[in-house]
């Protein structure tokens, strides 16, 4: 079938997954709605003032007294 639509078949076991978590069909996976809702949720947290300090310094910041 994936040759039929002229797509890798990963690609097609993808979107059949992801119409059976949009079916509730399975549990592994959050549905469309689930990841737009996440994505919403993390964007907004992220325009918070004052959210990357509170988050810790980042994975590129030396420890603190070592830095250059």
């Amino acid at each position: 079938m994936a040759e039929e639509l002229c797509v890798h078949l990963e690609a097609l076991r993808g979107w059949i997954r992801q119409t059976e978590a949009g079916a509730d069909e399975r549990d592994d996976l959050l549905t469309t709605e689930g990841k737009d809702e996440l994505t919403l949720e993390t964007t907004s947290r992220q325009e918070m003032p004052g959210y990357l300090d509170a988050q810790g310094p980042s994975f590129g910041s030396p420890p603190v007294g070592q830095g250059g």
